[in-house]
């Protein structure tokens, strides 16, 4: 399980690869696999606002679900489940998958 540590803006040392429009979510690396993506970023948290929640998941493009994951927020580290951020993680990456391919 990912540690529950938050990070501030100044901590994120990599440079983004991707950045939503409103600055929630940053992706720092896309891995593409045979079947799947490994994504990995931060996502701001909603109860912190100056700190993000580190996130990575596998995603699966042909269903749009997330396989698996980790991230550093407490419902997932309670409930083990998917979280809103590996979702925003996920959905910041379908948005701008076609923006990406062309880079």
């Amino acid at each position: 399980m990912a540690d529950r540590r938050l990070f501030s803006l100044d901590e994120i040392l990599e440079k983004p690869i991707l950045v939503s429009k409103n600055k929630q979510v940053r992706i720092y690396g896309i891995e593409s696999g045979i079947r799947n993506i490994d994504l990995k970023g931060y996502v701001r948290s909603d109860s912190r606002g100056d700190y993000f929640h580190k996130v990575e998941i596998d995603y699966l493009p042909s269903s749009k679900h997330v396989l698996s994951g980790t991230c550093s927020c407490e419902s997932y580290q309670f409930y083990g489940f998917p979280c809103k951020h590996m979702e925003r993680i996920r959905n910041v990456y379908v948005k701008n998958q076609k923006r990406l391919e062309s880079i």
